[in-house]
């Protein structure tokens, strides 16, 4: 009986012991929430304002062990799973979305809480560069507003969202000038389907007039005005662009490079060129232009007080021709950026006098074209993977050198 009596006791101290060597090994979980501006932004007024886009995550660290306030503080700045170290077991994001927000001066305002959600199941890795490829774009800020390309789950084409700055609303454009409607918020989207590819629908934004245009993958272009009406379109049509100042649309197809006055409701021809990429100066007096064909072929000419043909083609150096981006600064000068190993710069070039200087970026910093609008944003980035402290420079073209900017994300 005895002998019993001790054996139900080993057995009720090893059952002990052994949830308690059990609870010993039991993970430490943390939650932390993971907010950034993404180190990208749209200039929305000549560098006093611009708008940015903000990822926002929660996550939960399992952790072998409760880290240090040291360990702690460095885990939320950082959660590059490569870059942490052997005490976090794994990283679960519990949710993901993004902010639209607008700083002028040392003011912040979010503009749009919430407008993106994304699955957290696949939104890893994809959230860093979202910032970037929503707002990167040819002309897709304008008096109307701001044009970003939103997927939807399970839609081969784009949900273009009209951002009213103003008013702070969104709405829907579709590509095919069906009324704009109100875009309900925020739009739910798997990670890899909701980035902008090259080969979609595309859509660009008047700098002056409420109209902007929208291009199918198939070539086909649509003009629409505010409230949606179809003012013009055409098939076979490889890039478009607005002129700054008049009611012109710019279009390239195998006829050449063509216009339409919406205002006159005429189609004319510029030129004879077929490019399939056009971007025109602040003024709209000079016309840059890469050519259909494997290889960049880019061309600069000099255009009419018209608008409506070319005077005459200014040259260009092979320096130049092997640039890797090309962008207008005001209205007579030409950027040609470069992105080489270890060093990034820009080549201007005056259209007027031919003169021509370099500007390096800062050191350690690669240059990146935004948008090639009214406004261009040339910004440049660390090209340090994984830095904390997310520094980069946008190129002041008033005051011809890159401005470093600091975001506060609180």
């Amino acid at each position: 009986m005895i002998l019993g009596g001790k054996k139900v006791v080993l057995f009720i101290l090893s059952l002990f012991f052994l949830v308690f060597g059990f609870s010993c090994f039991k993970e430490y979980v943390e939650k932390r929430d993971y907010r950034k501006a993404g180190g990208w932004f749209l200039i929305y007024d000549n560098g006093k304002s611009f708008i940015t886009i903000q990822v926002n995550k929660s996550q939960n660290l399992f952790f072998k062990k409760k880290p240090l306030c040291s360990e702690s503080h460095s885990y939320q700045k950082n959660t590059n799973k490569n870059e942490i170290d052997e005490n976090v077991l794994k990283i679960e994001t519990v949710s993901a979305f993004l902010d639209i927000v607008f700083y002028e001066g040392d003011k912040k305002k979010v503009v749009s809480e919430k407008f993106l959600d994304f699955n957290p199941k696949f939104c890893e890795g994809i959230l860093d560069d979202a910032p970037m490829e929503l707002l990167k774009g040819e002309q897709n800020l304008g008096k109307q507003g701001l044009l970003l390309p939103l997927y939807r789950v399970g839609c081969r084409n784009p949900d273009w969202a009209l951002l009213d700055i103003a008013e702070k609303k969104f709405y829907s454009l579709e590509a095919d000038g069906v009324q704009r409607k109100p875009l309900k918020l925020p739009v739910y989207a798997e990670g890899g389907g909701t980035i902008y590819e090259g080969e979609r629908n595309f859509a660009i934004a008047s700098p002056v007039c409420d109209v902007c245009a929208t291009l199918s993958k198939k070539g086909k272009m649509f003009l629409l005005n505010e409230d949606g009406k179809k003012l013009f379109e055409r098939n076979n049509i490889y890039t478009f662009c607005f002129h700054p100042e008049k009611k012109i649309i710019y279009f390239g197809c195998e006829e050449g490079l063509m216009g339409y006055n919406w205002e006159e409701e005429r189609v004319f021809k510029v030129g004879s060129l077929v490019p399939r990429l056009i971007r025109i100066s602040k003024k709209g007096n000079y016309l840059f232009s890469l050519k259909v064909g494997g290889e960049n072929l880019p061309a600069v000419f000099k255009i009419a007080g018209s608008g409506e043909k070319i005077e005459k083609a200014i040259l260009l150096d092979d320096d130049v021709k092997n640039a890797d981006d090309w962008i207008f600064a005001g209205d007579s000068a030409l950027l040609a950026i470069f992105n080489r190993e270890g060093c990034s710069f820009m080549a201007e070039l005056d259209l007027k006098g031919g003169e021509k200087r370099l500007i390096e970026s800062p050191k350690g910093f690669e240059i990146y074209l935004i948008n090639s609008g009214n406004c261009p944003t040339i910004i440049s980035k660390s090209r340090k993977k994984g830095d904390s402290k997310q520094e980069f420079y946008y190129y002041d073209i008033d005051l011809k050198k890159f401005k470093i900017v600091t975001l506060t994300y609180s």
